[in-house]
This record gives C-alpha cells, structure tokens and sequence, in this order.
C-alpha cells in the first residue's frame, strides 16, 4: 500500500554471510583471481623467455600475431571442435542406450552398474597412458590382434589419418559414464503415469521411449549435452598429451595443447596467455548459454 515503509535489516546483519563466507572467497580469488591478471598483463606484452629484453606493451601486435598471421591457431581451433563434436555425439548416444538400459529391471543390474562407472573414475593421465599402451603397434593389445590378421606394428595413434579417432576412443570410454549418470537420473525423475496410460492403450517400449520418455526428457538432455560440451572443450589437453603430444605432427593438436606448447616449449608467453585467454572466453559463452537455458526451464 502507498505509504508503507519497507523493512530492510541492518547493515551488519546484511553483511554476516559475507563475513562467513570471506575466508572461502578469499582462497577462490587468490587462485582464480591473480592468474587471470597474470594472463592479462602476458596477452598484453611481449613476453619471451629466452629474450626477456623484448618486453613492452603489444596487445595489438600479439592478437594479429595469433589470430590473422598464424594459421596454426584455427587449425587448431577446428581440431578442437571436431574433437568436442565426435565425443559428444557419441557420448550422447551411447549414454542414452546404455541409461534406458539401466533404467529397465533385470536381475544383476545393481551389481552390472558400478563396473561402467569406473572408466569416470580414473584421471585422464591414467586414462591416456592405458589407452597409449593398448594402441601400441608393438606389443599393444590391438597391436596383437592386428597382429593375428596379418597386420604388423600397426598403430592407429601413428597415422595421421587415424590419430583422432584413438583421441576420440579414449576419451569417450571415459566420459561416457557421465553422460550414463545425468541421463539415468532424468529418466528415473520423470512421473511414471504417462508410460502406464500409454502401456494401458497398447503402445510398445520403443512407442513409449520415442513418443513420450525423450519429450519429457528434452531439459536434461540439453543440460548434459551443455555440460558435457564444456567439460570437454575445457579438459581436451590431458589425454592428448599423454597419448600423442598433439602429433603426428599437428594433428591432434587442439587449442589447450597448442597454449601449452607456445608457452612452455616455443617459450613464447604472450602467445600462450591470448590462446588460454580466447578459450576461457568461448567457455564463458557457452555457459552463459546453459545458464539462460536453466532459466528459462525454471521460469516454464
């Protein structure tokens, strides 16, 4: 009504859960913070560790360096997104069928679960050099199987043709569980009188899972596509290290490699930190996309 006053409590007891939350903001900016600075200032300058005497202000030169005078940095750019592509489509795909499996009943399935969750378990260094070992044309296990068709010293990780694909092998026996757990939980959330009305009129499982399962589920399969997205564009450096250092030559180089090697082998810092910097930006947009995504789910 016009003339009421407002309550607003006091200025301290506003403040209190700033003060409790402070020492964990404090360590957040400590580590996000300075680094991002750090970044900053290095995309800014020309930074060369073996000519430190080269140092000054060159924003504009190092972002034409970077972006229109090198054409390894789109290659690299492309590479990332078909590796981002390939191992979330097929991620998607088989995390879909392997949760509507797991969604039915059937005797053993509590004790079948866990063992397609532990490749999530694992870290991508281990990850990668399992997968380095099992690709070895030598005495790799694919290696001997080839081996027995008549194949000798056959590595998939060795051609430039067929490098990606045992990048995309490795990374989607790892992360497909993840895929498996969003897409279980959205299954096993949704009301269940839709499929008995529909099992009451004669539809069969596939009618059921087509027609209304993957409708009702299109929310959460947008966030974990999203998810997944992020993650992967983010994490696409650990396994490819490991497994192929982004060779043979630049082929399985993606952005995160290619950041890493300007700065820590070419040593050119400035490089490295523009690099880092335009992922962090790409990474920022899409989460803005999951977040207005959520928000307009939530307002629906």
């Amino acid at each position: 009504m016009p003339g009421e006053k407002i309550y607003r409590a006091p200025l301290h007891r506003r403040l209190r859960p700033l003060f409790f939350l402070s020492p964990t903001l404090i360590i957040l900016l400590s580590i996000t913070f300075f680094p991002l600075l750090y970044s900053l200032y290095l995309a800014s300058h020309t930074v060369i560790l073996t000519n430190p005497m080269l140092e000054g202000w060159s924003l504009q030169d190092n972002l034409r360096e970077v972006f229109l005078e090198s054409p390894e940095y789109w290659d690299s750019f492309v590479t990332t997104l078909i590796l981002v592509i390939s191992v979330v489509a097929i991620e998607f795909v088989l995390g879909l069928m392997l949760a509507y499996f797991f969604f039915n009943s059937f005797r053993g399935r509590d004790l079948l679960f866990p063992f397609f969750l532990m490749p999530m378990m694992l870290t991508p260094v281990v990850v990668g050099t399992i997968w380095r070992f099992l690709f070895n044309g030598e005495f790799g296990l694919i290696a001997g199987l080839l081996k027995a068709l008549g194949v000798v010293n056959y590595s998939i990780l060795n051609e430039p043709s067929t490098a990606l694909i045992g990048v995309v092998i490795a990374d989607v026996w790892q992360w497909t569980p993840f895929m498996l757990l969003l897409l279980l939980a959205g299954m096993r959330a949704l009301p269940q009188s839709p499929f008995e009305a529909a099992q009451v009129d004669g539809a069969n499982s596939f009618q059921i899972f087509r027609d209304i399962m993957l409708p009702m589920m299109k929310p959460i399969i947008v966030i974990a596509l999203l998810i997944r997205t992020i993650d992967a564009f983010n994490r696409m450096f650990d396994i490819i290290y490991i497994m192929t250092n982004g060779g043979p030559g630049r082929v399985t180089e993606t952005l995160a490699v290619m950041a890493f090697r300007s700065s820590f082998e070419y040593f050119f810092m400035h490089q490295g930190a523009i690099i880092a910097l335009s992922m962090l930006v790409l990474i920022t947009i899409m989460t803005k996309l999951l977040s207005r995504f959520m928000n307009v789910q939530k307002g629906d």
